[in-house]
């Protein structure tokens, strides 16, 4: 259990500490007070990625410090196995941040962050806003799955790991191992080459340190020897310039002199007595030079003996040792080489027997999971009646990965009851093919497979929805949420324009001719054909509607009107505010808007659909790229926002995907794992 947070000049923090309690604690404040730096700080204490930016300003270091009481034996063994010992029952987690770099500590101890990491698992466990999104990620559903039933399949694992680490041991070895015969010889030889070189030096264990060792000795002796035959040569040897012959002259010279002065003669026995010392030196000289006696040729031999043993360290090994040790590996290398076939058929015998093994406890494995799959999903299904989810289907499928890994061999998927929508242009279709990507359709083909159910969302009406080939749909959003309709054709939901704003703008249309189309069950018509109202048809590729006078929408059901003016004339005119007063634009394009009653959006018709279907909100997902599907993109759980979309739509998103010619949508559902 987490005790005690201290932060320290982390962001807009100087220092502070929390003490947590038994049961729910609760961190509460107003925006800006510190709640997220808190939580933030929790996760760089646990190894989470730091930078310098980081540090309070003015601040040289920081330091984030956690502090657990440690009550659960098996955390206490595992942490045990980690060489982490628990003070007193309890551990505390500590990094330091200075400049760029940061030290982490597990009770006082320097450890490097996976170590941190690893030991953080163990003691806490953390959960966030957007954590629901992870179960989207496929890569994510067996590593849940093996937590679930963590007990009994844990070790089945660490088993898996072990057996496949020395099955891909076994299997590198073969490779290696596979030669032809030329290579064969060519490998033979070079080996038995080597280990002639070796075998032919003769070496003992630690002679290279001996050698060394005796090398410098002699190295010493010999300078020593130099010096007293040098000195010896100077003192006493037969020479006239030596201070032996020296003295001995000077002597008999002096001696005439002392016998007629007292002075003299003292002096005279001076240098009699340092002849005398002279002499004494010489003698000490001998003995010390016969201590140090030095061979020529027992030098050069030791010195030739280590040249080739560096020689052989420089090749094959940094020690005598390391070269005897190849030379072993290689006399087996070659005898492996000799009765090459016999060596093969033993390799193979070790990988078949490996390969068994591993099959063994991958099977072993597989049938664990599959047990605790179906535990699983009854139990997420439980909790998800408690959350009223009351019709919710989950199951955990387990897929043949096709090879063997550390993990075994299985691949799971979770298969929920997600409902997604679909935007047409620009989304589905392509503005510049005007066509649907073979990824997409590949896509939706899937999904309807996995019994995810898919609807369309569109500002276009029933009958323009000409553009989709032979894909399958659940049901329909039609002209922004107007009218919805299940994949039979039967009326979901119906919102039309009221008839007094109709009969203003049959007005306001004599005083500015600008051109509408109206919308009405399956039928619609033009008031006039202008450049605007064919560059839209040219866009989305429709045909241009009947032309017909705006007297015709007297009476009709119009679920939609598209009004062929820019942003600019709509302002000039105010036609929202004094003529369609019960209706809103949609506008995805600058030269018109999708005009539907006020209340109605692509919002509205999820809401509809789901209501009909008996589908949760918390259960689905949209795609859009136009300002018409921003209400959609935010309603939804998860929205959507292609890579061709505008920026204030992508700004909505949860999510932005590449474009639609880019195969945006795919790329979408596999980054959330749903194909």
């Amino acid at each position: 259990m987490l005790q005690n947070l201290h932060v320290k000049n982390i962001a807009l923090i100087d220092e502070t500490e929390v003490d947590f309690g038994q049961g729910l604690n609760i961190l509460t404040g107003e925006t800006g007070a510190g709640k997220s730096i808190l939580l933030g700080s929790v996760g760089l204490a646990l190894g989470g990625k730091y930078s310098s930016d980081l540090l309070r300003n003015g601040a040289e270091n920081g330091l984030v410090e956690l502090t657990f009481s440690v009550d659960d034996g098996q955390i206490r063994q595992k942490l045990e196995e980690m060489d982490i010992i628990p003070d007193d029952g309890m551990v505390t987690l500590t990094r330091k941040f200075t400049g760029s770099r940061s030290i982490s500590r597990i009770n006082g101890e320097t450890v490097n962050t996976g170590k941190l990491k690893e030991a953080a698992e163990l003691l806490i466990d953390i959960h966030g806003q957007h954590d629901n999104k992870t179960l989207l990620q496929r890569k994510n559903h067996l590593v849940l799955l093996d937590l679930f039933g963590r007990k009994e399949i844990a070790p089945i694992k660490s088993e898996m790991s072990k057996c496949y680490k020395e099955y891909r041991a076994i299997c590198k070895k073969a490779e290696e191992t596979s030669l032809n015969d030329e290579e064969r010889r060519r490998e033979l030889s070079l080996y038995e080459f080597e280990v002639h070189e070796i075998e032919e030096a003769a070496l003992r264990e630690n002679e290279d340190e001996e050698l060394e060792e005796t090398y410098r000795r002699m190295t010493e002796s010999r300078k020593i020897t130099d010096a007293v035959a040098q000195t010896y040569r100077y003192t006493c040897e037969d020479s006239s310039a030596n201070a032996g012959d020296c003295l001995t002259r000077a002597i008999r010279a002096f001696r005439e002199a002392a016998e007629f002065d007292e002075e003299g003669d003292r002096l005279c026995a001076l240098l009699m007595d340092v002849d005398s010392l002279l002499n004494d030196f010489n003698r000490e000289l001998s003995e010390y030079a016969s201590k140090f006696e030095f061979s020529e040729e027992e030098f050069k031999e030791t010195e030739e003996r280590l040249n080739l043993i560096n020689h052989l360290k420089a090749k094959y090994g940094s020690s005598v040792s390391d070269v005897l040790a190849y030379c072993e590996s290689k006399r087996h290398r070659i005898e492996q080489l000799n009765d090459y076939d016999a060596y093969i058929k033993q390799i193979e015998e070790e990988k078949e027997k490996a390969l068994k093994k591993v099959e063994r406890v991958t099977k072993k494995l597989h049938d664990v999971r599959n047990r605790y799959k179906t535990v699983f999903a009854d139990e997420i299904c439980i909790h998800l009646k408690e959350l009223n989810f009351l019709d919710t289907r989950f199951e955990i499928h387990l897929k043949d990965a096709g090879q063997f890994s550390a993990n075994g061999k299985d691949e799971a998927e979770f298969y929920l009851a997600l409902t997604i929508f679909f935007d047409i242009d620009g989304t589905l279709v392509s503005f510049e093919t005007h066509k649907i990507p073979a990824s997409t359709q590949e896509a939706l083909k899937t999904l309807r497979d996995k019994g995810i159910k898919i609807f369309i969302a569109t500002g276009r009406p029933q009958c323009l929805i000409n553009n989709l080939g032979d894909l399958e749909f659940d049901g329909y959003i039609t002209v922004n949420g107007s009218y919805c309709f299940t994949a039979g054709h039967q009326p979901i939901y119906k919102g039309c324009i009221p008839q007094e704003d109709i009969e203003r703008l049959i007005t306001f249309q004599q005083k500015y001719p600008v051109p509408f189309v109206f919308a009405y069950g399956n039928e619609m018509f033009v008031t006039e054909v202008n450049d605007r109202v064919q560059a839209v048809s040219d866009l989305i590729e429709i045909p241009v509607p009947p032309v017909a006078s705006i007297e015709e929408a007297r009476g009709k059901d119009i679920l939609q009107i598209m009004g062929y003016f820019t942003a600019e004339e709509e302002k000039e005119t105010d036609i929202f505010g004094k003529v369609l007063t019960h209706c809103e634009p949609m506008r995805w394009y600058p030269l018109f808007a999708d005009i539907i009653a006020r209340g109605n959006s692509k919002s509205t018709g999820i809401d509809k659909v789901l209501e009909y279907f008996g589908i949760n909100l918390k259960d689905t997902m949209a795609f859009g790229d136009g300002g018409n599907d921003i209400p959609m993109l935010k309603h939804v759980a998860t929205g959507i926002a292609m890579g061709n979309a505008e920026p204030h739509v992508k700004a909505v998103a949860d999510y932005v995907t590449t474009s639609v010619d880019e195969d945006g949508i795919a790329n979408a559902l596999k980054h959330f794992g749903l194909i």
